[in-house]
């Protein structure tokens, strides 16, 4: 467990260093997608990324832990559910709460420290500056917020019901790399909230 942790903290450190030193790769992506725009047989896959993108806002699954745990309650003091099932959807409902709000809080932090400039804030041509210490969102690029907390609710997903992992890994990689497709953040920032969440 702690060699997988230091693994993927090596791998972060390693991504945020690159993001200091060159953002060739991020540009070329970036560039990549905004030329879709341009293209007429490439208006329904943008449209598509566009309408996925969502998905990956905290809020939606904030609420949805919440009720999973108040219809469980509910249904426990009508005696629908046993003490036993209730008990674990409770411990269910407060690990991936905490989780999340775990996640959320260490992307937060990280954002304001970093500063790094969205795609749309970002000098492409002179490279990236950077505004550390900042509370404009303009600068909160680095890691991808919706990202963190796609990955985040992929993997209780995948711990909730573990035939149906694929399915959910595939589902959340899209929805994070939507932000890129969508042009509001960098390849890296989703590989950083990739990893907040997987540590």
């Amino acid at each position: 467990m702690i060699k997988k942790i230091q693994i993927e903290s090596s791998l972060f450190i390693l991504l945020l260093l690159s993001i200091f030193f060159s953002n060739k790769v991020d540009v070329l992506v970036f560039n990549f997608f905004t030329q879709l725009d341009h293209k007429n047989e490439s208006i329904y896959l943008k449209e598509f990324f566009v309408g996925i993108t969502d998905l990956g806002d905290s809020l939606w699954y904030f609420l949805i832990f919440v009720l999973i745990f108040l219809i469980s309650y509910l249904m426990k003091i009508s005696n629908f559910l046993s003490l036993k099932k209730y008990s674990y959807i409770k411990k269910f409902s407060f690990f991936s709460f905490s989780y999340l709000l775990l996640v959320g809080f260490i992307t937060q932090i990280i954002k304001h420290l970093i500063g790094r400039p969205r795609p749309n804030h970002a000098q492409m041509d002179s490279g990236v500056e950077f505004n550390f210490l900042t509370t404009e969102a303009a600068f909160h690029s680095f890691p991808s917020g919706h990202s963190a907390t796609i990955i985040s609710v992929t993997i209780i997903a995948s711990l909730a019901i573990p035939n149906l992992k694929y399915f959910f890994y595939f589902c959340g990689f899209l929805i994070a790399f939507s932000r890129v497709v969508v042009e509001a953040h960098f390849l890296t920032d989703i590989l950083g909230g990739l990893l907040v969440a997987i540590m």
